[in-house]
C-alpha cells in the first residue's frame, strides 16, 4: 500500500490506481473507466518555509519569512546555487530534498542550476573541435593551399564562437525553453 505521507513530501497531490487503496489520507475523488483518482491529505506542497514566486527549468525565486530551513520537494542535485537576498548561501540537503537556512525576517531566496561539470565540458569541447578540425585540413594540405587553410580555419573558429554567444541568445530571444543544461530560458 502507498504511504501517504512520503507521497506527500514529494509533494504527490493525487494518485491514480487500478485498484482500490485503503490507506490513511488517501480520498477516492472520482473513477474514469476503471481507474480511481485519489487526492493525498498530506500533500505538503512544492515548498516548505515559502512561496514560489518564479519558476523556470533552472532557476526557482521564493518569498519566505520563515526563520528556520526553506525545504523544496525536489531532489537535492548537485549544481544548484543558493543567493538568499543578493548573497550566497549553502544549499543543504534533509534526506534526499534540496534545503537552504534562513534568518529570521522577510527575504527573498533565488535557486539557480549552474552545473559545474556542464560548464566544464563546454570548455573542453571547444579546444578539441579546434584541433579536430586543425588536424583534419592539415592533413589534407596537398589539396588545400596554406591561405584556404587559414581562411577555412578563421571561418570555423567563428562558428564556433558565435555558437556559444550568439546562439542561445537568439534562441532565447524567440522563445526557446532548452532545459536541458540550462542553455537559454528566456523567463529568467
Amino acid at each position: 500500500m502507498p504511504d501517504a505521507h512520503l507521497l506527500g513530501a514529494l509533494n504527490v497531490r493525487y494518485v491514480l490506481s487500478e485498484f482500490d487503496i485503503v490507506a490513511e489520507g488517501l480520498t477516492l475523488q472520482t473513477t474514469i473507466g476503471t481507474t480511481r483518482i485519489y487526492e493525498n491529505a498530506f500533500d505538503a506542497g512544492r515548498v516548505q518555509g515559502g512561496a514560489i514566486v518564479l519558476k523556470s527549468p533552472n532557476k526557482i525565486v521564493i518569498a519566505t519569512n520563515s526563520s528556520d530551513k526553506v525545504g523544496l520537494a525536489e531532489i537535492a542535485y548537485p549544481g544548484w546555487i543558493a543567493i538568499v537576498d543578493g548573497v550566497a548561501v549553502p544549499v543543504e540537503q534533509d534526506g534526499i530534498f534540496r534545503t537552504v537556512t534562513v534568518t529570521p525576517g522577510a527575504h527573498t531566496l533565488s535557486l539557480e542550476f549552474q552545473p559545474t561539470l556542464i560548464l566544464g565540458g563546454t570548455g573542453i569541447e571547444r579546444p578539441g573541435l579546434i584541433a579536430g578540425h586543425v588536424s583534419s585540413v592539415g592533413s589534407s594540405m596537398s589539396r588545400v593551399t596554406r591561405s584556404e587553410w587559414v581562411w577555412v580555419s578563421v571561418f570555423a573558429i567563428l562558428v564556433m564562437a558565435l555558437t556559444s554567444v550568439a546562439l542561445p541568445y537568439w534562441l532565447g530571444a524567440y522563445g526557446c525553453q532548452l532545459a536541458l543544461f540550462g542553455i537559454c530560458d528566456r523567463r529568467q
